[in-house]
């Protein structure tokens, strides 16, 4: 039987089932087919380069007449949704975009739907970009000056689907964490998970250098890491037990079944501290993050961020299966069921003079993931800080990320673009990885608004409510007695009638 695709590249024009999708096509990008059957078909979409670069900017031609949804990076960390009718719409940092095309007078029944999916293939990794007028434009870049493309084609694959700033706190401590099971166990919300977030671990700073400028030698110095938990999570009694003694009394005395920790893919938030007696075998370098041009037209932010200031203390990537492994191996063995890995998406900026961003997450992510199925077998990995596609196609043992930006309790105008977020980013995220759509205080103004969210979601359900901080009622809605949770099969996605309108924008209420 000869499979053929619904999707055609033919005299300039891209089509779905006839109906126009990209016009103006230049020779230089060609169709390849990538058919697999049944309800989904396609073509790989290839440029040929005409030079040798670490970056290139091709177009794919012009995409006009249409509806699309967007997800693209609106910070180095986080996904978000922007819609729009042409291809000079897209934004830059577009890693899934969702076209509907019409042809004139046509019905919704002939509406034809293509999802365009820019891929990672050795050292690059693709994003879509809006160009001139209504030109969809594919970057290609590998994230090292000395890593470049030779002449050849890199691509992005065109799909038929169906007709039709973060704040970081440290404050973290074994008393709060056995204070909120307490209160929580004891008001008829008993909770089956926990994650000790950041605040467990042993951090240090570097010491201010006689030679930065006047200005800088005053900023707060970035954490780093110099050993494992800090004096908050070490027994009086028996110091040596250290975390062991706070898994032990949440699972034994508040019945918890999943203790899971947090840290940094990078060890923490400024890496691994050099000079630390426990922590020099690892460290590589002292690197300063580049980043993208795309990023940085999305986040300016990062340009002057202290890590991008401070540097990040890397580990080398042939030590770092070595750096996980002891890592995870002394918390599996204190009774922890799995590990929360936050800040993922820094390791795009550190690709010089190690092959690039995808080929130095690769081999971070082979590293973590033989180190996770070793020692956490049954549970996995939560990711945080993760919406780049060198990290999310690569992640094997990854069993929920985090589907947007943190949820910001004193922003009230946060709550509606956070849920608008989760729910558009899990259109992409759902389709390989469950979405997971943060923690939220249930004691809050917008509560419930969040509550009900959680309950749709699809994903898991938990708060970082303060110690005796609790609305019980709201609980009692979302969690059985037992302390499960009646949870949808598939992830919390939006309807046909806005898929490509958005309603946290739209200015109708």
């Amino acid at each position: 039987m000869t499979i053929t695709s619904s999707v055609k590249l033919v005299g300039g024009t891209l089509s779905v089932y006839g109906r126009a999708v990209l016009s103006g096509v230049p020779a230089a990008v060609a169709a390849s087919s990538a058919a697999a059957g049944g309800a989904v078909d396609g073509v790989f979409l290839g440029a040929d380069l005409d030079e040798s670069a670490s970056r290139r900017v091709v177009s794919l031609g012009a995409l006009r007449d249409v509806r699309f949804m967007a997800c693209f990076r609106s910070k180095l960390w986080w996904m978000s949704q922007r819609m729009g009718d042409k291809g000079g719409d897209v934004p830059h940092e577009t890693q899934f975009l969702l076209v509907e095309s019409r042809g004139a007078g046509a019905g919704g029944e002939d509406a034809a739907y293509v999802v365009f999916l820019p891929l990672v293939e050795g050292a690059f990794r693709a994003s879509l970009q809006g160009g001139a007028g209504d030109e969809l434009e594919l970057c290609v870049e590998s994230g090292d000056a000395c890593t470049r493309a030779l002449r050849g084609r890199r691509g992005v694959r065109s799909l038929r689907g169906h007709r039709w700033r973060r704040r970081r706190g440290q404050d973290v401590t074994q008393e709060g964490v056995e204070s909120g099971l307490r209160s929580l166990v004891a008001s008829g919300a008993p909770p089956k998970f926990v994650i000790i977030d950041d605040g467990w671990q042993s951090v240090g700073t570097d010491q201010p250098n006689c030679d930065d400028p006047a200005g800088e030698a005053k900023q707060p110095r970035l954490p780093r890491l110099t050993g494992r938990e800090n004096s908050k999570f070490q027994s009086h009694d028996d110091p040596a037990a250290g975390i062991r003694t706070v898994v032990r009394a949440a699972k034994e005395e508040y019945g918890l079944k999943y203790v899971f920790v947090w840290h940094a893919i990078t060890g923490y938030w400024g890496g691994v501290r050099p000079g630390a007696a426990s922590m020099e075998q690892y460290v590589s370098s002292m690197q300063f993050p580049e980043i993208s041009p795309g990023v940085a037209e999305n986040d300016p932010g990062m340009k002057t961020d202290w890590i991008t200031a401070q540097g990040v203390g890397l580990m080398h990537p042939r030590a770092v299966y070595r750096f996980y492994d002891e890592q995870h191996a002394y918390l599996a063995a204190a009774g922890v069921d799995g590990i929360k890995v936050d800040e993922q998406c820094i390791l795009e900026t550190l690709g010089a003079g190690h092959g690039g961003r995808a080929q130095l997450t690769r081999q971070y992510h082979q590293a973590l993931d033989a180190s996770v199925a070793k020692n956490f077998p049954e549970n996995g990995v939560i990711a945080w800080m993760s919406h780049n596609t060198d990290a999310l196609y690569c992640s094997k043992q990854t069993a929920a990320v985090r589907a947007s930006d943190d949820f910001f309790p004193r922003d009230p105008a946060s709550h509606t673009v956070h849920i608008a977020a989760v729910a558009y980013n899990s259109v992409f995220l759902g389709e390989f990885m469950l979405p997971d759509w943060d923690m939220f205080h249930s004691l809050h103004p917008a509560g419930e608004y969040h509550g009900s969210a959680r309950a749709i979601s699809g994903g898991p359900v938990y708060v970082s409510d303060a110690p005796g901080k609790h609305d019980f009622e709201l609980l009692k809605k979302i969690v059985l007695p037992d302390g499960s949770v009646l949870r949808a099969r598939l992830p919390g996605r939006p309807t046909k009638d806005c898929l490509f309108t958005d309603p946290a924008r739209d200015g109708v209420r």
